[in-house]
C-alpha cells in the first residue's frame, strides 16, 4: 500500500472520514476544543477549527455515513458527558446531546436517522454500567437501552436501517437483534444455543460456532 500521511507525533482519537479524503484528531495543543484535521488533496497542511465555546475536550468518534457531518465525544465520569454534531459544509457545531454516561464507540444508521452508542456510566456507589444506548438521531431522544456486561465484539445496523444488532462476548449465546424504531426484540431474532461472534460489515451475516461447527448465517 501506499502511504499517504504520517504524522510525526501520536494524535489522539483519530477519525477517517468514510470516503478516506479527511482525517480528524486530537492532540495535545491547540485546546482540545479545537478541530485538528488534514484532507486531501493537501495532505500536509493541518487545519484548526475552534469548534465550541465551552471549553470541552472534543474526540472524533463517528461519521456519518456520506461524510457530510462527524460527531465529536465530550465529558468524563467527571464532567458533564455529551456528543456534538460538526456539519462540514457550513465548519459550525449544529447540536449537542447531552449523555447519562461517556460513549466508547458509536455508530450511525445508513439513512442517519439512527445511532448507537456504546456507553459506560459510573453509578452512585461508585460502580460502572456499560450499556448499549440507541438514539433517535433528530430528536436525541433515547429510544431504548440494554446493559451490557463487556465491551461489544460485534456492533452494527443492517443495510436497511431497521435493525441494530450486537454481540456482548459475554453472552454471546443470546444476540441482540433488535428494531430500531422502538427497540423491540427482531423478528430475525435467533436464540438456538449456537456462539454468536462476529457480523459481517453489512450486518447481513453473522458467524456462530457450535459443538461441531462454525456456520455463516443470514441474519
Amino acid at each position: 500500500p501506499k502511504l499517504v500521511l504520517e504524522f510525526k507525533a501520536s494524535p489522539f482519537f483519530n477519525l477517517l472520514s468514510p470516503d478516506g479524503t479527511r482525517v480528524v484528531y486530537q492532540k495535545l495543543a491547540p485546546p482540545a476544543d479545537f478541530i485538528v484535521y488534514r484532507q486531501a488533496p493537501n495532505w500536509n497542511t493541518e487545519r484548526e477549527v475552534r469548534a465550541t465555546t465551552s471549553r470541552s475536550e472534543l474526540r472524533p468518534i463517528a461519521s456519518y455515513p456520506d461524510g457530510s457531518k462527524m460527531v465529536f465525544a465530550s465529558g468524563d465520569s467527571s464532567t458533564v458527558c455529551a456528543l456534538h454534531f460538526w456539519n462540514w459544509s457550513t465548519s459550525k457545531m449544529e447540536r449537542r446531546i447531552v449523555t447519562a454516561g461517556s460513549p466508547r464507540r458509536l455508530i450511525i444508521s445508513p439513512d442517519g436517522k439512527y445511532m448507537a452508542a456504546e456507553m459506560t456510566q459510573v453509578k452512585n456507589d461508585a460502580t460502572f454500567l456499560v450499556e448499549v444506548v440507541l438514539y433517535e438521531v433528530a430528536s436525541g431522544k433515547v429510544v431504548k437501552s440494554w446493559p451490557i456486561k463487556n465491551s461489544l465484539s460485534a456492533f452494527g445496523f443492517s443495510p436497511d436501517s431497521t435493525t441494530l444488532l450486537f454481540v456482548d462476548p459475554q453472552t454471546p449465546f443470546d444476540p441482540g437483534i433488535y428494531s430500531v424504531a422502538d427497540g423491540s426484540a427482531s423478528k430475525y431474532a435467533f436464540r438456538d444455543g449456537s456462539f454468536y461472534q462476529s457480523f459481517s460489515s453489512d450486518c447481513t451475516k453473522v458467524t456462530s460456532v457450535s459443538a461441531t461447527s462454525l456456520l455463516v448465517k443470514n441474519v
